[in-house]
């Protein structure tokens, strides 16, 4: 990998899916993309307060997608939405 916060070589799938899961931009990535897929929206103002709170986590619970999905249900983003015409 190069160009990333986990550069290095690899030999083996599995050896890349762990330089993925330690990767702090693909956790982010997971975080905004769980966000625009539950809120249908690509409006920039709610999800950058979105992932302002999931980043606020402690480390451990950003990486689990229960954790991104409970922080999602639970925000004010997705309590207070409104509907769109």
């Amino acid at each position: 990998l190069v160009g990333t916060d986990v550069d290095g070589p690899f030999a083996t799938v599995d050896e890349l899916v762990t330089r993925i899961s330690q990767s702090e931009r693909a956790h982010t990535c997971l975080a905004r993309n769980v966000y625009r897929f539950a809120s249908g929206s690509l409006d920039s103002g709610p999800e950058e307060a979105f992932l302002r709170r999931w980043s606020a986590l402690p480390a451990d619970r950003r990486t689990s997608l229960v954790e991104i999905l409970v922080a999602l249900v639970t925000s004010d983003e997705f309590v207070q939405r409104t509907e769109t015409p």
